[in-house]
């Protein structure tokens, strides 16, 4: 029945259009796969106690989640912190992002370490490729204002890493120099280039725009160099209504989906959450061809889609 929002109605406002941001920058990219699941990694060192706690790090996960509304089909971001060793954390989702910082790690008062990336990066490894694979790429992005004092560890587990459908998104945060994450973009001995590093001195200094085009830089590169190497990056359909409740769902947030069955057609109807009508997908039977009638924002119009894909465009 679609996507519940928050409680709190700025917060969501803030969500959809950071969430259209998201799309618009990925259209930008060339982005040939639109689903992932996406995995957050933040460091919890002593230095970035201040950015906890003075709401630094909650602003930084509600800009970083719309990410994951985009890509995944759950609507939903796995949350690891770092120190010299980790912590999974609860997902972020609609149901527990508004005051996550403050709930789900300042209130358990656990002690901020030293900065260790390969602890974190082998259990990130060791889930999404051999307790939890699947055919469509992990998305991680991984925060830290320090170099690590794990070097050579995470240099082997990024390598081995190379060989699956992982993507690892490094940003130093504040005044470090990072040359370690600089070295590790260019890492020699992998498969193919799996990751990126970009530097931002301050977050909160740089427009949404700017911050999901740099994220999503080299992402669609990797796409390729995927395919290219037999990495599987971008699951069989089997079930395009699946599919389409997933993309909608993922669009309009609380929409409602009505599915409608006749002899040579199946019509799913999408209504907004205050029951305004968006429009109707059709699948014809036989063949499965796709057309939505879009009744939405002025007269009606139908689209021809290619594939379940294609709504993104429209919705």
């Amino acid at each position: 029945m679609g996507i519940q929002l928050t409680k709190n109605p700025v917060l969501n406002q803030k969500i959809s259009l950071r969430k259209e941001i998201v799309r618009n920058e990925a259209q930008k990219s060339r982005i040939s796969v639109n689903a992932a699941r996406v995995v957050f990694v933040l460091d919890h060192s002593g230095s970035m106690r201040g950015m906890y706690r003075d709401g630094t790090v909650q602003d930084v996960l509600e800009r970083i989640f719309p990410v994951a509304m985009y890509f995944d089909d759950n609507a939903e971001m796995e949350f690891y912190w770092f120190d010299s060793g980790f912590r999974e954390l609860e997902p972020v989702n609609y149901d527990t992002i508004e005051d996550y910082v403050q709930r789900e790690i300042l209130s358990k008062k656990e002690h901020f370490g030293g900065t260790n990336y390969a602890p974190v990066m082998q259990e990130i490894l060791t889930r999404y490729v051999k307790r939890d694979p699947a055919e469509i790429p992990t998305f991680v992005i991984f925060i830290t204002d320090g170099n690590n004092a794990d070097k050579a560890a995470t240099k082997a587990v990024l390598t081995e890493a190379s060989h699956f459908n992982l993507f690892w998104k490094f940003i130093g945060i504040g005044n470090e120099e990072f040359a370690f994450l600089q070295r590790l973009d260019d890492l020699k001995g992998r498969l193919i280039d799996n990751a990126n590093f970009i530097s931002v001195k301050d977050l909160s200094a740089i427009s949404d725009e700017s911050l999901y085009a740099m994220l999503l830089e080299e992402y669609a590169d990797w796409l390729v160099l995927c395919k290219e190497n037999g990495i599987p990056v971008e699951a069989a359909c089997c079930d395009p209504v699946q599919d389409i409740r997933s993309i909608v769902s993922a669009a309009i947030p609380g929409c409602i989906l009505q599915e409608e069955a006749t002899s040579d057609m199946l019509k799913i109807h999408i209504y907004y959450p205050d029951n305004r009508k968006f429009g109707i997908v059709k699948i014809s039977r036989p063949g499965g061809t796709l057309q939505l009638r879009k009744l939405a924002g002025g007269a009606p119009q139908n689209f021809d889609l290619s594939g379940t894909e294609d709504l993104i465009k429209f919705i």
